[in-house]
């Protein structure tokens, strides 16, 4: 007999407050050791009777999360309910009182919808919301990173990967993306572990405490794409390239005017494969020279002027320049020293044969290494610069 009055324990305590309790039954329960007729909290079991009190005049116990039972916010109480239950923090009592006082449906059994799907959704929002309030954004959150949240640690930073991998299966709703999207730093892939950095290093996203590289701009590439599609939204967005059809024209007449493509790498301060790519076909893609061009490099490019006719001061070392200039600062330097013109010769660094060829005037052209050379000699002994 004690083992049916078990089983029907939660009936009999709501029985016990509708005064429909046997006084029989409620004397022999009464000396059962233990037994308590109000076994809940002052707020269970409010929420209790505002439970019942709807299940009565409704016939279901399908409660929106707004309900409100005679002035008792039911909906909030119902959901704290349910997070207990998941959490492992709910009173059996309460559970038993619950499916208790639940309709029959049309199975006749009780029942009670725990919805432990939706429930954990908004527990693990809740703890990474609670993770934003002391860091103020997702990024930089260590691998396997727990929130104590009511007493249990939860395990949010598996919680956003298994919500990534769902997004890219398209099992995510459009309400579910957009609470996502709307965490602060929240991001659609996760940086591998090898492009992780310190946050906040040089190598490092300016994004901080994002931990990826940096790739375009300063940013990684979500923190780039955020940004980028941001301003393109709000209208403010400008392109890192340009066109690189007349940054060509400028090389090929820099080349005209003897300035190669690795005096203009060295000049510039760019990578001399990136002017091959400029100028010429890139065999590796099968595709043609570059259509679009960096904004910094394109400036530096144009930052070096197109000489008149080509001067030893920009050209590369052999490339032949007009010898009337060397001539006359190579004749200064011979009357300034005195002596034997092959000791002038060997203080401007050249041989006998240049500079006896470049003094008669039979050269009409030197090489660039050499109109410097004599330059520098010119300054040295006969204190002046290039005539």
């Amino acid at each position: 007999m004690a083992g049916r009055w078990d089983c029907g324990w939660p009936p009999s305590c709501c029985r016990y407050r509708d005064g429909e309790l046997a006084e029989w039954l409620r004397d022999e329960l009464s000396r059962r050791p233990g037994w308590q007729w109000e076994p809940l909290s002052a707020e269970d079991d409010a929420g209790l009777e505002a439970y019942r009190s709807f299940v009565a005049w409704e016939g279901h116990n399908d409660i929106p999360a707004d309900a409100v039972e005679n002035d008792y916010p039911l909906g909030k109480w119902v959901a704290s309910v349910r997070r207990r239950r998941v959490l492992g923090t709910l009173a059996p009592v309460l559970a038993l009182l619950l499916v208790a006082a639940a309709p029959i449906d049309r199975h006749y059994l009780r029942r009670f919808a725990w919805h432990p799907q939706s429930t954990w959704w908004a527990i693990n929002l809740d703890a990474a919301r609670q993770y934003i309030s002391r860091t103020q954004t997702l990024l930089g959150m260590p691998d396997g990173h727990c929130e104590l949240l009511e007493g249990r640690p939860i395990a949010v930073s598996q919680w956003m990967s298994r919500m990534r991998h769902q997004h890219k299966r398209g099992l995510l709703s459009d309400e579910q993306i957009a609470e996502l999207q709307a965490l602060p730093g929240w991001q659609w892939t996760a940086a591998p572990i090898a492009e992780r950095v310190e946050p906040g290093s040089p190598e490092a996203c300016s994004n901080f405490p994002c931990p990826r590289r940096a790739r375009c701009r300063g940013l990684c590439g979500a923190c780039y794409e955020e940004q980028r599609t941001a301003q393109l939204a709000a209208g403010t967005w400008t392109s890192s390239y340009v066109d690189a059809a007349p940054v060509r024209e400028h090389v090929i007449k820099l080349k005209e005017r003897g300035i190669g493509r690795r005096r203009l790498a060295a000049l510039a301060g760019v990578n001399d494969k990136a002017s091959a790519t400029l100028l010429n076909a890139r065999s590796a893609r099968s595709s043609g020279p570059r259509g679009k061009v960096l904004v910094t490099t394109a400036a530096k490019r144009w930052a070096v002027e197109i000489p008149d006719a080509p001067h030893h001061g920009s050209v590369a070392d052999r490339t032949p320049v007009p010898a009337e200039t060397s001539r006359v600062q190579l004749r200064a330097v011979v009357e300034t020293l005195g002596g034997s013109r092959a000791e002038a010769y060997r203080r401007c660094g050249i041989s006998v044969a240049t500079g006896t060829s470049v003094l008669t005037g039979r050269s009409q052209q030197v090489t660039a290494a050499t109109a410097r050379r004599i330059e520098r000699a010119y300054t040295a002994y006969c204190g002046a610069g290039t005539q």
